[in-house]
């Protein structure tokens, strides 16, 4: 089953397959596997013999060990559909009509989106097969049959290797999936929601206002629902190939939350409107009254601003030159410390090596003080003039 199972996948379809005994066949033509049509069963005029209706078989897939024998399959199902009066596309003229569409993947029945390559080529139904060997025993053929409004696959085993028996295995898969595609599969599918009235989409295709029906093949499909006010809700559904025939899914609609955007627009609207009741009201009639002149403001000098005296710029270089010679001494003495500056005796030892001593901390200290001192007076001129309050008044303001 592992190859008609990636034939379903690539055609979107989840399908279950569900065998039967076929009726007896000869010894050439195999043994068929496929479903069993029910009694009850509906069934598809879409695709019927002998109506010269069109179809398109797609390349046929092959294992490694039967890649030599898709040539005789394709001829085998071609020459049946056209002994059944249909119109056939061979999959020499279906390549490079999908190719020219961008649809590289139908080279291979596996990977081929059978539903698109239907919509592409315009056909009435297209037909996908696939053969494969097993590690003991004959091989096997598949058949998929894709129309416009259901499916058909089938599965056999064909009763030996040699290309006439895998050519009447062939024609008796496509003969049970021509059966098998007349079956109605569609399963009716009721579409609610929460708050009502709100519109449906199936697949981006179909649409309704809920509680709406839509007839839905197997497979997985797209359901979202939308309405005015709310957020609106997406859901894949996933129908399978025998479920119950009418399936009902419902989906919740939350309130949309206003956006900051919206809502500064309602209160701009809002304001609006009642500035438009307020020039709508009569207009109080009013005396007027003549203006007061404003009273001249009286002038007032501006503050002068303080001089700095040159005295900080004095008082800053003496403590900066002051400060100079006792780093100096600090910083050699720091930077000779544990030096030799006496003789070796003969064991190697210095006499006399220069330690830091109160000298040294006085000078570090005094010329740290002297230079923080001076860069104070040059940065900041904390020493200024000021003139006096009767020079800043003028003489007709003295009382």
């Amino acid at each position: 089953m592992r190859w008609i199972c990636l034939l379903s996948i690539a055609v979107g379809l989840s399908a279950a397959n569900v065998r039967a005994q076929a009726p007896a066949a000869s010894p050439k033509a195999g043994t068929a596997k496929t479903r069993a049509k029910p009694d009850s069963a509906k069934t598809d005029k879409n695709l019927q013999p002998h109506t010269n209706q069109e179809v398109a078989l797609l390349p046929v897939s092959a294992s490694a060990g039967a890649s030599t024998r898709t040539e005789g399959t394709a001829h085998a199902i071609t020459e049946h559909l056209r002994s059944l009066g249909f119109r056939v596309r061979t999959p020499q003229q279906v390549k490079p009509q999908l190719a020219a569409h961008g649809l590289d993947s139908c080279a291979s029945t596996t990977t081929c989106d059978a539903q698109l390559a239907l919509a592409t080529l315009g056909v009435d139904a297209v037909i996908s097969a696939a053969v494969w060997t097993r590690p003991s025993g004959p091989p096997q053929l598949a058949v998929h049959i894709r129309h416009r409004n259901g499916y058909g696959q089938a599965e056999i085993r064909a009763s030996s290797a040699h290309d006439k028996a895998l050519r009447a295995a062939a024609v008796t898969a496509l003969r049970n999936a021509l059966e098998d595609s007349r079956r109605t599969h569609e399963i009716t599918v009721l579409i609610e929601s929460e708050p009502s009235g709100a519109i449906a989409h199936v697949d981006q295709t179909l649409s309704g206002t809920t509680p709406v029906r839509f007839p839905l093949l197997p497979g997985s499909h797209l359901v979202s629902v939308e309405s005015p006010g709310f957020i609106a809700r997406a859901q894949y559904l996933e129908l399978h190939e025998g479920s119950a025939t009418d399936t009902k899914i419902k989906l919740k609609l939350d309130v949309a939350p206003i956006e900051p955007a919206a809502a500064a627009a309602t209160t701009v609207a809002a304001r609006k409107s009642e500035a438009h009741a307020r020039e709508a009201e009569p207009e109080e009639a009013f005396e007027l009254q003549p203006a007061l002149e404003p009273a001249a403001p009286s002038a007032s000098p501006a503050p002068s601003e303080p001089r700095r005296s040159p005295l900080n710029y004095v008082l800053a270089a003496s403590l900066l030159g002051i400060s100079a010679p006792f780093l100096a001494n600090a910083i050699y003495a720091g930077a000779t410390h544990e030096q030799c500056v006496g003789r070796f005796d003969r064991a190697g030892h210095c006499s006399e090596r220069v330690t830091l001593g109160p000298l040294f901390f006085v000078s570090l200290g005094v010329g740290v003080l002297a230079a923080a001192s001076g860069s104070a007076f040059l940065i900041f001129k904390p020493l200024g003039e000021r003139e006096t309050q009767a020079a800043r008044l003028g003489p007709s303001q003295h009382f």
